[in-house]
């Protein structure tokens, strides 16, 4: 017998705990294996919720792979109003993968799940393109060409 810890088999669940949120539960280890699952599971949760909330607390182990998914994903959601968390658990792996590939401060982290859900969704305005790049400027609801100011 090896005392080698033995592969922790990835799984996806999705749950809905309050109206207009879904939660989507982690566990195991992920990588390029389930990166396609995830980010199907990922598109589909968001078409149908205010609130996005990605519970990494029970994975052992990601790779960059999942943290292109967990990335894109929060670009999709900010990009039409919706809200994003990710709630990390005691797996320093998992966080320090996070940190080292710079992406961590992007996805606000919460330390719990009921942390996600205690925040109200608030629906944010989409980035409309412009002949420059959009900037938000200091009222969060507006937005201006990049390099030109209100006055």
């Amino acid at each position: 017998m090896s005392d080698a810890p033995a592969f922790q088999v990835p799984t996806i669940e999705v749950h809905s705990p309050q109206p207009h949120a879904a939660l989507v539960v982690l566990a195991g280890e992920h990588d390029l294996y389930s990166a396609d699952q995830l980010r199907q599971t990922l598109d589909m949760s968001l078409s149908g919720c205010d609130h996005l909330i990605v519970d990494l607390s029970a994975v052992e182990f990601i790779d960059s792979t999942i943290i292109g998914v967990l990335v894109q994903t929060m670009k999709k959601a900010t990009g039409v109003g919706r809200k994003f968390s990710v709630v990390l658990g005691t797996a320093p792996a998992v966080e320090r993968a996070l940190e080292v590939s710079g992406v961590l401060p992007l996805l606000n982290v919460v330390p719990t799940v009921e942390r996600a859900l205690a925040v109200a969704p608030t629906r944010q305005p989409a980035v409309w393109e412009f002949s420059g790049r959009a900037v938000p400027t200091r009222n969060s609801h507006t937005f201006e060409r990049e390099g030109q100011r209100d006055g």
